[in-house]
């Protein structure tokens, strides 16, 4: 359980600081001259964005894993996904 915790705030802290900290400004900058409307609209968006760093992720925290790789990768992408919605539907926008 206590993985599980450490993975979500890790996937929150990675999605907040590709999307909104200055730091990583020379990527955002990067991905919006590409004209990739797929790329920037996923940049755009933490759901999204929070999915992919759910997948990175999974195979960072391998005491994460449940039963087979590819269950695996999904899960973890869904739970950044939602754990990523539902902190920005609630906290951000109010």
């Amino acid at each position: 359980m206590t993985n599980l915790i450490i993975f979500i705030l890790c996937a929150l802290s990675a999605t907040n600081l590709l999307q909104n900290e200055y730091i990583f400004q020379w990527l955002r900058n990067l991905v919006n001259s590409t004209k990739l409307e797929i790329l920037i609209d996923m940049f755009n968006c933490p759901t999204c964005l929070g999915f992919w760093i759910g997948i990175g992720g999974c195979f960072i925290f391998t005491s994460l894993y449940i039963s087979s790789l590819l269950i695996n990768v999904i899960v973890c992408g869904l739970i950044s996904s939602l754990s990523n919605k539902i902190l920005y539907s609630t906290i951000f926008k109010l």
